[in-house]
């Protein structure tokens, strides 16, 4: 009965020695993105593009809003030779050669920054595209409306898991691109009814605002 005991006791401290390093583990990953987060608002150019990667790997949700005001920044102070907003955010996704080469800032992200930020909501998946239907439902700025209504067009028309891989992504959207992207989510009866809701809300707030050019 002694030794059986002694098992049991055993035995139940190497449970709790597997628990808390367990904990200990999830306790380092959380520290790491919180980390991670600091960087994509505070670091530098290569700490912000290196903080999206790694938040996409985890695909850690609470990161989708953050990622989106990362890539507004990154249009806002990379790219602040552009003349307009239109233009940052088209410099940002193309390249501004393919802009104005007359209006070239002195610096400029590699022109590959923002598939760093597209692979990243990629990999988080549907909250990601939750949260850019968000975004075009909530934000009034005209830099976050058009990239998220670029994002959400990349990640229903590429797929979730998409690696982006190609020139074809090097591309800007305008925002009333994405109107009969939010109409089909709206009618696919296979998508969760929240996601139908916020795309019928967004695509009634977008259409009254947003026109095809002529």
């Amino acid at each position: 009965m002694h030794r059986k005991r002694e098992v049991v006791a055993i035995a139940t401290a190497a449970v709790a020695i597997s628990v808390l390093l367990l904990a200990a583990f999830a306790g380092k990953d959380r520290i790491i993105e919180q980390w991670r987060l600091f960087q994509l608002e505070h670091g530098s150019r290569d700490d912000v593009l290196a903080a999206a990667r790694w938040l996409g790997e985890k695909r850690c949700v609470g990161a989708v809003r953050p990622l989106l005001g990362a890539m507004k920044r990154a249009c806002e102070e990379w790219l602040d030779g552009a003349p307009n907003n239109s233009a940052r955010v088209a410099w940002f996704l193309i390249g501004p050669s393919s802009i104005n080469p007359d209006h070239s800032p002195e610096t400029l992200p590699p022109a590959w920054a923002h598939l760093e930020f597209l692979r990243a909501f990629s990999r988080i998946g549907e909250p990601a595209m939750r949260g850019m239907i968000r975004a075009l439902l909530e934000e009034e700025d005209e830099i976050t409306h058009r990239l998220a209504a670029n994002i959400l067009i990349r990640l229903l028309r590429s797929g979730i898991g998409s690696s982006f891989g190609g020139w074809v992504h090097y591309r800007d959207y305008g925002v009333w691109e994405v109107l009969p992207d939010l109409e089909r989510l709206n009618q696919d009866t296979q998508v969760d009814p929240e996601v139908r809701r916020l795309a019928a809300q967004a695509f009634e707030k977008l259409a009254h605002r947003n026109k095809p050019p002529p």
